[in-house]
């Protein structure tokens, strides 16, 4: 059975994180994927579906998914690559920016 976190609980945690990791491959897209853009999170994920589309390479790293081995290893690849702070803070401003334009800030 499935827990729910209430919303609040689930941003709060998001403001204290560096990175969303999104492992599934049956998801289309979420909605906690505007919502870790909003919060200025890179996300890692796999390039399908509408992840494909709002991922660039400006805020966040698409990997492969045509196989279980190719999604792991791309995984362990992005998630190497975002340990590198400076190339995990050039893909949180990117985002960040976009959700200032859209509000006129």
């Amino acid at each position: 059975m499935a827990r729910r976190v209430p919303r609040s609980t689930a941003l709060a945690k998001m403001q204290e994180a560096h990175v969303l990791v999104i492992t599934s491959i049956y998801d289309l897209t979420s909605t906690v994927l505007v919502e870790a853009l909003a919060a200025g999170l890179p996300v890692l994920c796999p390039d399908h579906c509408g992840f494909a589309d709002a991922i660039t390479t400006e805020c966040g790293i698409k990997v492969p998914a045509a196989s279980s081995h190719e999604l792991i290893a791309g995984l362990r690849d992005g998630i190497l690559r975002l340990n590198n702070e400076a190339t995990r803070s050039q893909l949180a401003l990117a985002p960040l920016g976009k959700v200032q334009h859209s509000a006129g800030i």
